[in-house]
């Protein structure tokens, strides 16, 4: 099995709350070490201001300058709205190239209590972390690898893997807990 961490980065505002469940998502579901990294503020150079959206790509490029170590995974967790060229907005995005995900939280919540919310933010991180291991978009619309195109297809997805991607990621090397698998 491959070696693998986490850094977890909040971007923007820090929520305790979220950046704190994220954390123990992703030692639960990967039985790994993570580590929480201090807030940053993302350069205001990387928003298109007549949108009022960040540009997910640039973002990503500019996380891809900080990330400690190739070896590990970074996980941004924006509050921001974010879009790339093609889609009026995105939650997340992901480098497979350079171990690079964030997921960004304004979308997420809307007409979101703190718990749905909580449950939302699950699904991207695991979306976007299955994107950086190597995870295509899945047709299971249970799976959490399966596109959102809006909120709705966010809540009806589970955060557990389906069996398929459970077994490309046992193939590419990664191993995760059992309860995160849809029976």
């Amino acid at each position: 099995m491959r070696k693998l961490a986490f850094y977890i980065i909040p971007l923007g505002t820090y929520n305790e709350g979220i950046v704190n469940d994220v954390h123990r998502l992703l030692v639960d579901v990967f039985r790994v070490e993570v580590k929480v990294l201090n807030l940053l503020s993302m350069p205001e150079d990387l928003k298109n201001h007549y949108r009022g959206q960040y540009n997910g790509l640039r973002v990503l490029n500019w996380l891809n300058t900080l990330i400690p170590s190739r070896e590990e995974v970074l996980v941004g967790i924006a509050d921001e709205d974010a879009y790339v060229p093609g889609l009026n907005f995105i939650f997340g995005i992901a480098d497979p190239n350079t171990g690079v995900a964030v997921v960004f939280l304004e979308r997420l919540k809307t007409d979101a209590t703190m718990d749905k919310l909580v449950v939302r933010v699950r699904k991207e991180v695991l979306h976007e972390v299955g994107h950086v291991l190597g995870l295509k978009h899945c047709p299971n619309r249970r799976c959490v690898m399966t596109f959102s195109n809006s909120i709705y297809d966010t809540d009806y997805k589970e955060y557990k893997y389906c069996r398929q991607c459970y077994s490309e990621l046992l193939r590419l090397g990664y191993r995760i807990n059992i309860d995160y698998v849809i029976t």
